[in-house]
């Protein structure tokens, strides 16, 4: 078995270590189970990916109703910051 060391901010080491208290279990391990179910997670789908597969089920904003959405989303961002 090895050893690993990180750096965390302060309110992460009050939660974990809170946490790790809660379920009554020492903090080592209630990083490694934490970090052993986060790997065994699927891995999240990149938004491009997701919007092609939305495409290919043909699901999803029409291509004319699409454009005129991302117009109407620059034109929001360039008023929000007063451009």
């Amino acid at each position: 078995m090895s050893t690993l060391s990180f750096h965390a901010d302060s309110e992460l080491e009050k939660r974990i270590r809170s946490t790790a208290k809660e379920r009554n279990v020492p903090v080592s391990r209630f990083l490694k189970e934490t970090v052993e179910q986060a790997l065994s997670q699927p891995r999240p789908t990149d938004a491009a990916t997701l919007l092609a597969a939305l495409h290919a089920n043909g699901k999803g904003l029409p291509p004319d109703e699409a454009t005129g959405y991302l117009r109407q989303v620059h034109a929001d961002r360039k008023t929000w910051r007063g451009q």
